[in-house]
């Protein structure tokens, strides 16, 4: 068996350091595997150099690095020019070379990035462009005497008084009220304010004045208005005639009779008038009774042709007056089936009525 922990160690120290604390994450994950991913390990790093190589390889750029960087510091402490000191003697002037600092100190030149490169280059184009520019003498000419045409001169047109009255001349406005505009706006803001007072005083009507006195129509109840009717005869007084005296005292008879108050009649609520059919008075049923009421109607014509229809199906039906059975009653006919002696008699022939004639049927019991 060969030992793969020692082989994917050997692997990692040559290729990848790093990797070597995870070995055994690796055997667990791969336990069964661990040929086939040593084979694949080995294929990934094979392609890549090894961390010697790659570390020569940074070390020789670093030395070169610094080898340019001496170089150039070199040139510029060459390219500085000597400081000579004048001692003047009796004789001659000599010129004694002095020694500064700079030449005995080994200068480092700075990291110079890419974007100072491209700031000094900038300065540069911009400093050739001005002396082009200076060189040119139509340039300088227009710098030196700028024409008129360019500099206008000013004018203080606020306090100039003929300024002033040309300008309200040239803005010549319309009369008030004469805009085509203004008068439709003007229109348009008296219709609307006009719309908006008829809206309200409709609504104050509505509020405060229909809705109180629908209230009280409701509320108020319908008495039987008693109709009083006065008889006035007209009667004819006949011819009198100087011949007969007895004609004019019974005319004069007839006349305050005629005159006299008659005694007030009032008119009374008549019954109806029974057209046909069965109908039901009282005192000619024994009560309590039970019946199978069907429908009330207001006309006894409709009450009628009701109980004709029942009939015609095969039901006892009649009909009677509310009013004569139920003081202060409704005027209304009631169509009914009966009467019965019981209640459960009225039940039994209940369901057969709403299934074949009147669903709202009930049963109804008169005392």
């Amino acid at each position: 068996m060969e030992d793969y922990k020692k082989l994917l160690t050997d692997l990692y120290t040559v290729n990848d350091p790093e990797r070597i604390k995870q070995i055994d994450y690796f055997l667990k994950r791969y336990k069964g595997k661990e040929r086939q991913f040593y084979v694949s390990q080995q294929a990934k790093y094979k392609k890549q150099k090894p961390v010697s190589d790659s570390k020569k390889i940074i070390e020789e750029a670093l030395a070169r690095i610094k080898a340019q960087s001496d170089d150039k510091s070199k040139a510029k402490v060459d390219s500085k020019p000597k400081i000579t000191k004048k001692v003047v003697t009796e004789s001659k002037e000599v010129n004694v070379p002095i020694k500064t600092a700079d030449e005995k100190k080994t200068v480092v030149s700075p990291i110079v990035t890419e974007k100072e490169i491209v700031k000094e280059s900038v300065e540069e184009n911009k400093k050739k462009e001005d002396i082009s520019d200076e060189k040119n003498p139509i340039i300088n000419e227009k710098k030196k005497d700028p024409s008129p045409q360019e500099k206008p001169a000013k004018k203080d047109i606020w306090f100039d008084e003929k300024s002033k009255q040309t300008s309200s001349a040239q803005i010549e406005r319309p009369p008030f009220g004469t805009d085509k505009n203004f008068k439709k706006k003007y229109f348009l803001y008296i219709f609307g304010s006009v719309l908006l007072v008829i809206i309200l005083a409709v609504l104050v009507f509505f509020v405060f004045f229909y809705a109180p006195t629908t209230k009280k129509v409701n509320t108020t109840t319908e008495k039987p208005k008693t109709t009083i009717t006065k008889e006035t005869t007209v009667t004819k007084s006949e011819e009198i005639t100087n011949s007969t005296e007895k004609t004019s005292i019974k005319s004069k008879k007839v006349i305050q009779q005629t005159l006299k108050p008659k005694a007030k009649t009032t008119t009374k609520k008549q019954a109806p008038s029974y057209l046909g059919g069965v109908y039901i008075k009282k005192g000619s049923i024994t009560l309590p009774a039970y019946f199978v009421a069907c429908s009330a109607v207001r006309k006894e014509s409709l009450a009628v042709k009701k109980v004709r229809e029942l009939k015609a199906k095969g039901f006892a039906a009649s009909y009677y007056w509310i009013p004569d059975f139920v003081d202060h009653g409704s005027p209304y006919f009631k169509v009914v089936i009966g009467p019965f002696a019981t209640r459960m008699d009225a039940m039994k022939k209940l369901t057969p009525v709403q299934e074949r004639a009147e669903f709202d049927a009930y049963v109804l019991e008169l005392k």
